[in-house]
């Protein structure tokens, strides 16, 4: 092989050598592209998945009951219930009417036992107005809502509420009973306050 045909084979090893480097760092800078690419959407992803873990609507419930007296002889009177939901967490948080239920039941006295709550409802409470299936509460929202019950004896009554979110947060106050042994119905928020109703002079 003389030296022009050792230069020729030179040249085209070289030329092949220069496309073949060409086509390595091609790949391997769409290959880096397509990765960084990945990595942005699985970090992407993961911030999502942590701001729905902190997001979470966390209602506040206040009970503000007031007596109105009833001409009519049947009953004493009724009670007036103005329900007060403030959402005091991060996120926007459902409320399920339909299954939300206000309670009205009267206490008793046992000298053995002392104050007792009877098992027996002595009523539940009617929403006035507009009735939703649902409301939504954004985070520093607060909603009003109104219900009436009627009382036909006088006593010391006990108010309860148990209010009904969203399905994830149902999920999570029962994880939090399973937690310790708690078996129940399980609801989102609830509370309770307490009203004395005298009878007619």
């Amino acid at each position: 092989m003389d030296f022009e045909n050792f230069n020729n084979l030179a040249s085209g090893i070289q030329s092949l050598m220069v496309a073949v480097a060409v086509l390595i760092g091609g790949g391997w800078a769409l290959y880096q592209f397509v990765s960084m690419k990945t990595l942005a959407k699985a970090r992407a992803d993961l911030e999502k998945v942590k701001r729905e873990l902190h997001e979470r609507g966390v209602i506040e419930v206040t009970l503000n009951p007031t007596f109105l007296p009833a001409p009519d002889p049947q009953v004493i009177g009724f009670i007036h219930l103005v329900i007060e939901l403030k959402n005091v967490g991060t996120g926007t948080e459902v409320i399920r009417w339909d299954e939300t239920t206000f309670r009205l039941a009267k206490l008793d006295y046992d000298e053995n036992r002392g104050a007792s709550v009877q098992e027996k409802t002595v009523g539940k409470f009617l929403r006035v107005g507009i009735i939703p299936t649902y409301s939504t509460i954004a985070p520093k929202q607060t909603l009003h809502h109104s219900a009436v019950v009627a009382v036909q004896e006088p006593g010391v009554f006990l108010i309860d509420a148990q209010i009904i979110g969203s399905p994830k947060e149902v999920a999570t106050a029962k994880l939090a009973g399973e937690a310790i042994d708690l078996e129940s119905d399980f609801f989102s928020w609830g509370t309770t306050t307490y009203i004395s109703i005298k009878g007619s002079e």
